[in-house]
């Protein structure tokens, strides 16, 4: 073998080891690439969690919610211990909604008009003329 031949063959070993680095560094920048792109949406996703949790707890913060064990719904409680309500506690619960439940004819008796949920307050009081509870 002559001294150009050997030459040649090393240029071209070169050449190949040369391309072979170049495509190792491309698909290592591929692969980074691809795991910013995975932690840009897992970013995204989280962001949006947030936000939506923070208006939960914007929500939460415009009423002063206080359950009641006694009438097994919520108040919000204004100015001190002024009452507003009652408040559906099931809505409440599992949805965050504060409803307002409806009065029957008979002080302390109230449904809920989104989950008809039904409730007797501390605040009932007998009707004497019928013993029935008719909702």
């Amino acid at each position: 073998m002559d001294f150009k031949t050997i030459t040649d063959g090393l240029t071209t070993i070169k050449e190949l080891v040369d391309l072979i680095t170049k495509i190792g560094e491309e698909t290592n920048n591929l692969a980074l690439q691809k795991a910013i792109l995975e932690l840009d949406k897992k970013n995204y996703i989280l962001e949006k969690e947030i936000l939506e949790l923070k208006r939960k707890l914007d929500k939460r913060d415009t009423h002063n919610m206080c359950f009641s064990k006694e009438d097994n719904c919520y108040y919000d409680i204004k100015n001190g211990n002024e009452k507003d309500g009652p408040f559906c506690s099931k809505c409440y619960d599992t949805t965050e909604k504060c409803v307002r439940m409806l009065g029957y004819h008979t002080t302390g008796m109230y449904k809920c008009p989104n989950c008809n949920t039904q409730i007797i307050t501390s605040a009932y009081k007998e009707d004497k003329r019928d013993t029935r509870i008719s909702w």
